[in-house]
């Protein structure tokens, strides 16, 4: 098999989960809507889902495996800033409820939490308090760029927004809870104790129910402590077993096994699409370069596309790609990739440097250059003071260069 960039990340750094779980630690499992950690034209494709890890992708100081885990009864950890870009925690009154969400300016679902916290703003009023907090990572976030997104979007965010520079806000609340996906958010009760953990997009109403009953006096910590429990220990069997065909996949991948790559990448598709839906991009290269069936591969990523991950812009941003820069024979499914691209694109709102990259590259390889050029004109000042700006303009450059009539589709 011919291994992409994309699978060579993989294989260098999330693969070995297997072997730190072997050895007793807990599995790294990597953020849902995590970027690539290496700043590269095209998307990085690695593992996700909720994470439990020795290391946090944020860049802040390595959490001790044997500390205990922040959980929903705990008492919440203090939030502090190195600055306040929109509004500020509340210093005097009763005890209200507290909504601390993580976030950042590249993550696409991040921004579609926009809404749901703003409204939970505006439905309960002083009684509810909602703290936005983005931090420096290897990302390439910074304080400008929050400052300028804030003031992008400065009509739709009706909460505080704070910037966590040295990362110990992050550390002390994800971190400590063990989990690596954003955007995540934390409901705190009036007394102070931690109400809800969970993901403010995919898990809109168990956020807006704990507030609702946190407001009306109506929450039951012990109910909550069980049932937070109880889906602990439910994530932890499916990490096991997702752990398990990691293993194969890592393995399969080092082997050139085509088949065996199709088949683990299948199975953890099977245990949970939203958590492991990055690695299709590899079924998808194995079935062309190893099987070398485009017409497989492409009804795979229409699947994809249509269905399993419709709603993942990362993972369809990686299957474009892979479509117009993966294994070439037989040539690529043009159309196909620009479906994906601009669906992806769609859904990161035309803001995500990555995928606007991809979506240039798409049309590139159509023909259509023109157009080629403004998208990556668009990339490149989405990227604007971040890593990705020099690469991204000078693909911009390599566009420009060969300008001429345009090429059929």
């Amino acid at each position: 098999m011919k291994v992409s960039r994309q699978i060579a990340a993989w294989t260098a750094g999330v693969a070995l989960a297997g072997s730190l779980n072997i050895t007793g630690l807990a599995p790294v499992v990597w953020a849902a809507d995590d970027p690539p950690t290496t700043p590269t034209t095209g998307p990085t494709t690695v593992p996700a889902g909720p994470a439990v890890t020795s290391t946090p992708m944020d860049g802040s100081q390595p959490m001790d495996a044997r500390a205990p885990v922040l959980c929903v009864g705990d008492a919440a950890p203090a939030v502090s800033v190195a600055e306040w870009v929109l509004g500020a925690p509340a210093s005097e009154g009763p005890p209200r409820v507290r909504v601390v969400e993580f976030w950042a300016t590249w993550c696409a679902p991040c921004r579609r939490s926009l809404a749901t916290l703003t409204e939970l703003a505006k439905a309960h009023g002083a009684k509810v308090e909602v703290l936005a907090i983005a931090g420096a990572d290897a990302q390439g976030e910074t304080l400008d760029r929050v400052k300028a997104f804030v003031a992008r979007r400065r009509g739709e965010i009706g909460y505080a927004v704070g910037f966590d520079e040295g990362a110990a806000t992050r550390s002390a609340w994800l971190g400590a809870a063990r989990i690596a996906r954003i955007p995540t958010a934390f409901v705190v009760g009036p007394d102070g104790r931690i109400a809800w953990i969970g993901d403010s997009v995919r898990s809109v109403k168990g956020l807006e129910t704990a507030v609702a009953e946190l407001v009306e006096g109506r929450f039951d910590m012990t109910r909550a402590v069980a049932a937070a429990s109880a889906e602990k220990g439910r994530r932890a069997a499916a990490e096991d077993a997702g752990v398990e065909v990691q293993i194969r996949l890592r393995d399969a991948v080092r082997a050139d096994d085509h088949e065996g790559v199709i088949s683990a990448v299948e199975a953890l598709l099977r245990l949970d699409d939203q958590r492991y839906g990055r690695l299709a991009v590899l079924a998808f290269n194995a079935m062309l370069s190893g099987r070398r069936d485009a017409r497989g591969a492409a009804a795979f990523a229409r699947e994809m596309l249509t269905s399993r991950l419709r709603d993942d812009a990362v993972a369809l941003d990686a299957l474009a790609w892979a479509v117009v820069e993966g294994p070439r024979t037989p040539p690529c499914d043009a159309g196909l990739a620009l479906e994906l691209a601009v669906r992806a694109d769609a859904l990161a709102e035309g803001e995500d440097p990555r995928i606007l990259d991809t979506l240039a590259r798409v049309r590139f390889v159509r023909g259509e250059v023109e157009e080629a050029i403004r998208v990556q004109g668009l990339a490149a000042a989405a990227a604007s003071g971040g890593p990705l700006e020099a690469k991204l303009r000078a693909t911009l450059s390599e566009y420009e260069r060969s300008r001429g009539p345009e090429r059929g589709k």
